[in-house]
């Protein structure tokens, strides 16, 4: 059996982004075949105006493979949903498709039936195919039977590593509110990344400067370094140690930590309010009108608004949005675990060497300083100038590294990660599977949950997640 590719796509394409969209398709389907190993494959389509129209011009055309098409009711009902060049297109295609299957032969008794024809077509091409191409604007579905509607089903039953190719595409009409949010977080994202690789060079600078200065020490006072070089040694500790303790006043002045804290928490925030926007469920917060309103609280009445004004329910593309968010998570945390690795363990190893090393140092001192008092012989002076500065330089060395793996926290980030990953997995069991349409309000509650679960696990141990104002001080509850 020949290798299938479905195609579900927004209507709307702009007739700038038209040719993109055309090339990106190809792309797609030229990555596709050679990931798989094959030449030859079955595109699917319901022949929508947009996206599926193009992509079926692509198979026809471009591939020289076959077409089968999938419509909602019968071709002379389907044919009312276009008209001038783009029906005679429509009856192009169809006349040269291999394949039609039509999924209501009976009447269309009104709008809901019609949509919910839509939405089993969709179904029947997700279902039918091997590899999904997506062409969606990443606004949430505005009615039932959509390209979001079915990439919300085709997310929910595909197989384990079945992954869809999503094409973005240019919404006819922006939302204002996920427009706004993701500006926030990605404004909060930039000043968090700022904030961390702050607080990463100024404790990685502060343990240099330091392991610098006590280096220069133990040089010249190991080799008892006299003259010119001496007191440029001299300054060069004056300098390091004395521009360590001004930069260590000014990092703590600045507050490097607490901000990176504060702009991550404020970044999770919004990523949150967008998944829980994009699910269609509501923020509740407590105490709204006894804080000063900013911008946070502003999005969160906005989101409501909407959510509330919403007239379509998606459970699969809520479905989609809530496991986005735990993938996420789940994905982030498994590549903290990779990229520790064995880190601590090397460090470890290196440090019992230096400790190794450090007492074999203090052995030859006190075997030098032995046979100096006792038996009057004296070691090569070299070597007492090599033990007094490795005295003082491998303790300074093993400070530096414990140091490096105290704020890098490798073994606790190892384990926060895993204790975390067990907690997304948590939440994930609870996510509903059963999306009949009578237990469509038990569906929304236990999303509603898993969301409220998931925020709990990306802020907080013990509680939900919290909005922080500008006052650190002073926060808002969201129960």
């Amino acid at each position: 059996m020949k290798f299938k590719i479905g195609i579900s796509g927004k209507r709307f394409i702009a007739s700038s982004e038209r040719d993109a969209i055309k090339a990106r398709l190809k792309v797609a389907i030229e990555n596709c075949l050679q990931k798989n190993g094959i030449q030859q494959f079955t595109g699917i389509s319901s022949l929508a105006i947009g996206a599926d129209t193009i992509f079926a011009e692509l198979v026809l055309n471009d591939f020289k493979q076959e077409l089968e098409v999938v419509l909602p009711f019968s071709v002379d009902k389907y044919e009312k949903d276009f008209a001038g060049d783009d029906l005679t297109v429509f009856r192009s295609l169809i006349a040269r498709a291999s394949k039609v299957d039509i999924v209501n032969k009976r009447e269309i008794s009104g709008n809901a039936q019609r949509n919910q024809d839509y939405f089993d077509a969709g179904k029947g091409v997700a279902t039918t195919a091997d590899q999904m191409i997506f062409v969606i604007d990443e606004l949430k579905p505005a009615g039932k039977g959509g390209t979001a509607d079915v990439l919300g089903f085709y997310a929910h039953h595909k197989s384990v590593g079945q992954q869809a190719i999503i094409l973005p595409t240019i919404a006819k009409a922006q939302d204002d509110v996920q427009v706004l949010l993701l500006e926030e977080y990605r404004k909060a994202n930039e000043n968090a990344l700022q904030a961390r690789d702050r607080y990463r060079i100024s404790w990685k600078l502060s343990l240099f400067i330091a392991w610098l200065g006590v280096t220069l020490f133990a040089l010249s006072t190991g080799f008892e370094i006299h003259g010119a070089f001496g007191w440029w040694l001299s300054c060069l500790e004056f300098v390091s140690i004395g521009g360590l303790l001004l930069y260590l006043y000014f990092a703590k002045v600045k507050n490097f930590h607490g901000l990176y804290v504060k702009e991550r928490i404020r970044a999770e925030q919004f990523r949150l309010m967008n998944s829980f926007y994009q699910a269609d469920t509501e923020i509740v917060l407590s105490d709204l009108g006894t804080e000063e309103k900013n911008v946070t609280t502003d999005l969160i009445l906005k989101a409501n608004q909407m959510v509330e004004k919403r007239n379509y329910y998606s459970p699969y593309y809520s479905d989609y949005a809530i496991n986005n968010l735990i993938n996420e998570q789940r994905g982030y945390h498994m590549g903290k675990i990779r990229e520790v690795g064995h880190k601590s363990e090397w460090f470890e190893a290196l440090n019992l060497w230096i400790g190794r090393l450090f007492f074999v140092n203090i052995l030859v001192h006190f075997l030098s300083q032995s046979m100096s008092l006792f038996f009057d012989q004296h070691v090569p002076e070299v070597l007492h100038h090599l033990t007094v500065f490795l005295s003082i330089f491998l303790p300074a060395s093993y400070a530096s590294l414990e140091g490096m793996m105290y704020f890098r926290g490798w073994e606790q980030t190892k384990k926060h990660s895993a204790q975390v990953l067990q907690r997304i997995e948590s939440c994930a069991k609870t996510m509903p599977n059963d999306f009949s349409e009578e237990n469509a309000q038990q569906v929304k509650e236990q999303q509603a949950r898993c969301l409220n679960a998931m925020a709990s696990v990306m802020l907080s141990d013990n509680q939900s997640w919290r909005n922080i104002l500008e006052d650190k001080a002073s926060y808002h509850w969201i129960v």
